[in-house]
């Protein structure tokens, strides 16, 4: 009788052990906090050029989606796709489990959706700002889904300044895109540094 009691608690702390295992590793970044600073400095260096390339030359918003909205979401997607693979190779985590394959599918229709999303909304008087800014928490929600859930509060911080630049008209809904840019790209940055001290209270 007391062997068989021994066998059940052994048994009780295996899965006790097992489940911390599993929970310390859900609590892990998907990518690496570097990949968020590209994000926002990306971001941040399109707004600026587009608002220059608008104003110093007057091409049209097509022209500079283009030639910036494009390549930017490009070099992003690839310094993520970098930090994603880093990560997965610190962490010893396969390429194509179950919470990877919801990442890479998830990443490639954000990816699709904003291209068209924005390619379409440039030639209409929608309040493009506080659409995009809004648009922009879809990674930071993502990313508090499969990693750290302190990234909600930054979502959230943004979702309602999208919202309320929803009602404010200036004369040109371009005035607005710049300002936006930069929020949006300190945003990315801000949820870089709360990866970056997650990690480092998880790693004690």
């Amino acid at each position: 009788m007391e062997r068989g009691e021994k066998n059940i608690e052994q048994y009780m702390e295996d899965i006790a052990h097992i489940r911390a295992l599993l929970e310390q590793n859900e609590e892990r970044p998907v990518i690496r906090p570097w990949a968020f600073y590209v994000w926002g400095l990306v971001v941040i260096a399109a707004s600026l050029i587009s608002a220059y390339l608008l104003h110093a030359f007057g091409l049209d918003r097509h022209t500079i989606y283009f030639t910036v909205g494009i390549p930017g979401l490009l070099i992003g997607s690839m310094a993520e796709i970098r930090g994603l693979i880093s990560q997965m190779r610190d962490d010893a985590l396969p390429f194509f489990s179950i919470r990877m394959n919801r990442y890479y599918w998830s990443f490639l229709g954000i990816i699709i959706s904003l291209l068209f999303f924005i390619y379409f909304l440039i030639d209409t008087d929608a309040p493009l700002a506080g659409l995009l800014i809004m648009g922009s928490t879809i990674p930071v929600f993502m990313y508090g889904l499969m990693s750290f859930s302190s990234l909600f509060f930054n979502g959230y911080i943004m979702l309602t300044l999208g919202f309320i630049a929803l009602f404010i008209h200036p004369s040109d809904p371009l005035y607005l895109s710049l300002p936006a840019g930069i929020l949006i790209g300190i945003s990315y940055i801000i949820a870089g540094i709360q990866t970056h001290r997650e990690v480092k209270r998880l790693d004690g």
